[in-house]
């Protein structure tokens, strides 16, 4: 048996059908960690299993992950082929892995793969509901090929999957370079292609304040094209191998003649399906210019328009997006600076954590200022507690309800009361709270290192997600639609 490959406590060394049958009982555990659904890790160690494996790797598919002489997880081979030197792989982890484990040891696997074994291209075959594994991927710099479309059967179940990649030249000892501002939104591409957009378009938003009036810029359609006369904003279809920035930046200044500055914000997106049946997703951002001049460039459009955000129902703009634009409304306009005022005296002062006396004046503010423009209710904020049987404190949850939407802000339980099915009850706790104040659906935002799957079992799906974070750290975005009684 070869030497096993070790770094920072990770040990890596082939494995046996015993190794396979003593780890999965722990594989099939609800907080596993696993890069396809757990039903093909238990199948791979069935003899019955029909999965895609090469005789080229008979006697090298496991790989055993040790951690302090315990293992961990494992490493096996799906696919190889010994011509072109490539390698198919699936992993699972058990609960109590970390993020910092399983990245160090996809950093052991892939120096045993690329310098021991001088293969040439590695692959990670990832479901795409395993986030978690998204997040190593980002860790190690791998490359998201695409998504093979119902790859593999189990149980008359079609499972798609998504493919990472790294070349050995590609190899990098340096952590990823953080994207820069105009590309941190191109995991919407790979959504867009998950979900088979046949048409992508990006829709640009962009605001100006002129003396105490806010106005948005449309584009007026011109009689001798489709659709003549409708109101729609600056934008268009997303080329081949173009960025959404690219995308934006190139049609805007086509039409308008106006260049963007590199900030941009993801506002929201709708979808439809054309008289053809082609599917059509709209990504909606705010945009910057870096002037006000305007000089139609495009055949398309017979004019243009500064509407006044109030004035936004009186459009020809598709229904969803006057919806849209109309929820942000009281957003941008707070975000546009106007001419200054009169000068007050005013100090500021920093308070750790911020006090009851100030949380009030805060929700009473944005309470005054919800109901004076669109006449919502105030806010409020409640908590759960969980306590055991000396009356301690040993979980809880903090929320609120605002405006028909439930948000949790932070929820824990003590380590001791995990896996009981407390948080579980938590959650349902607040949720029914919430359907009794008539709230149409739950937001939550949960890090990577967090338990991601804990929400995605409870029906919560992802909606954005955020990088920029240290570390290399990303944060996701979860909404549920809710029931209302």
């Amino acid at each position: 048996m070869e030497t096993p490959s070790v770094q920072h406590g990770i040990v890596i060394r082939p494995g046996t059908d015993h190794d396979l049958v003593s780890i999965t009982p722990l594989i099939e555990t609800a907080d596993a960690k696993t890069s396809l659904p757990k039903e093909a890790h238990t199948a791979l160690s069935c003899a019955s299993a029909t999965m895609i494996l090469s005789k080229t790797m008979t006697e090298e598919r496991l790989f055993m992950v040790e951690r302090e002489g315990v293992s961990i997880g494992y490493f096996y081979v799906w696919n190889a082929c010994d011509r072109y030197r490539w390698i198919d792989l699936v992993c699972a982890f058990i609960g109590s892995a970390t993020e910092a484990d399983v990245t160090t040891s996809f950093q052991v696997m892939y120096e045993l793969l690329f310098r021991k074994k001088k293969f040439h291209r590695v692959v990670l075959l990832v479901s795409p509901a395993q986030l978690f594994f998204f997040t190593i991927a980002h860790n190690m710099n791998l490359i998201l090929d695409g998504t093979l479309r119902q790859f593999f059967c189990i149980d008359s179940t079609w499972f798609d999957v998504c493919l990472f990649s790294q070349l050995d030249e590609e190899r990098r000892p340096s952590p990823p370079p953080v994207l820069k501002e105009a590309r941190r939104y191109d995991w919407l591409l790979e959504r867009a292609h998950y979900d088979e957009i046949h048409i992508l378009v990006v829709r640009g938003v962009i605001i100006r304040s002129k003396k105490e009036q806010i106005d948005v810029l449309l584009l007026i359609r011109s009689a001798a094209v489709s659709l003549p006369g409708v109101d729609e904003l600056p934008g268009g279809r997303v080329g081949e191998e173009e960025s959404l920035f690219e995308a934006l930046s190139r049609t805007i200044s086509q039409q308008t003649g106006l260049q963007l500055t590199e900030e941009m914000f993801f506002l929201t997106s709708f979808d439809f399906t054309t008289d053809e049946g082609q599917r059509v997703r709209e990504l909606v951002f705010r945009v910057h210019p870096t002037t006000w001049e305007v000089s139609l460039g495009s055949k398309e459009y017979e004019t243009y328009t500064w509407l006044p955000l109030p004035d936004l129902h009186k459009t020809k703009l598709h229904p969803d997006l006057i919806q849209i634009l109309s929820s942000y409304t009281p957003t941008i306009a707070y975000e546009v600076e106007g001419p200054p005022g009169r000068e007050q005296e005013a100090s500021l002062e920093l308070v750790r954590p911020p006090t009851p006396q100030l949380e009030e004046t805060l929700r009473i503010g944005h309470h005054l200022d919800a109901y004076a423009a669109k006449g919502l209710m105030a806010i409020e904020p409640f908590g759960l507690i969980l306590r055991d049987t000396s009356n301690r404190i040993v979980g809880g949850l903090s929320a609120e309800i605002a405006y028909g939407c439930l948000t949790i802000s932070r929820m824990w339980v003590d380590p001791a009361w995990r896996r009981l099915g407390w948080g579980k009850k938590l959650i349902a706790r607040a949720e029914t709270f919430a359907k009794d104040k008539e709230c149409h659906f739950v937001t939550t935002v949960v890090m990577d290192w967090e338990d991601i799957p804990f929400f995605q079992k409870l029906g919560y799906a992802i909606e954005y997600q955020y990088t920029g974070y240290s570390r290399n750290s990303r944060q996701f975005r979860f909404r549920k639609p809710l029931q209302v009684k």
